[in-house]
């Protein structure tokens, strides 16, 4: 995580250890996280080419602030090793994971599958012991200004495991 989101994390954890009822332990996830954040993108880009979200547009165009994320889920899928290969990890896995044209029902069906494992290994995780709650980084941004996400997309791969598990997050 970056500085600002493992200072929240500890100041949070500083404040709990002061107070009576609260049992602090560092945990190891029972996950990969790139794994998991592989599997977010690719459940969320499998129509393929931003399908569901340009036709969500209803015909309205889409904002410039958008275009490098078309761009990469428009890009051959025989270029995207190569892509990959020439940038950072995330981004390198955002290139590898999203599919132009989409993928499979069965594909999709397998990363399903996929996702339950995830689930049900930080369910397993939570009643093995006996958790009330986990602390994890979330955005660590305030209120972000009109037109600025598009920078800051790896920022965003904090809130993806709590979405993934449907965990509420913040």
């Amino acid at each position: 995580p970056c500085k600002a989101a493992k200072r929240a994390v500890t100041e949070v954890v500083d404040l709990l250890r002061q107070k009576d009822g609260y049992i602090i332990e560092e945990i190891k996830f029972p996950t990969d996280g790139w794994e998991t954040y592989n599997l977010y993108l690719k459940l969320s880009s499998a129509e393929g080419n931003m399908r569901g979200f340009t036709e969500g547009l209803e015909g309205e165009e889409l904002l410039d602030l958008y275009s490098p994320l078309k761009q990469a889920a428009n890009l051959p899928n025989c270029l995207r090793p190569i892509v990959a290969a020439l940038i950072d990890d995330r981004r390198g896995g955002l290139v590898r994971s999203v599919r132009n044209g989409g993928i499979t029902s069965y594909a999709y069906w397998q990363l399903l599958a996929d996702l339950t494992d995830v689930r049900k290994a930080w369910a397993k995780l939570m009643e093995k012991n006996c958790y009330d709650a986990i602390l994890h980084p979330s955005l660590p941004l305030p209120a972000l200004y009109c037109g600025t996400s598009k920078d800051l997309t790896a920022a965003f791969s904090y809130t993806m495991l709590a979405n993934l598990l449907l965990w509420p997050e913040g």
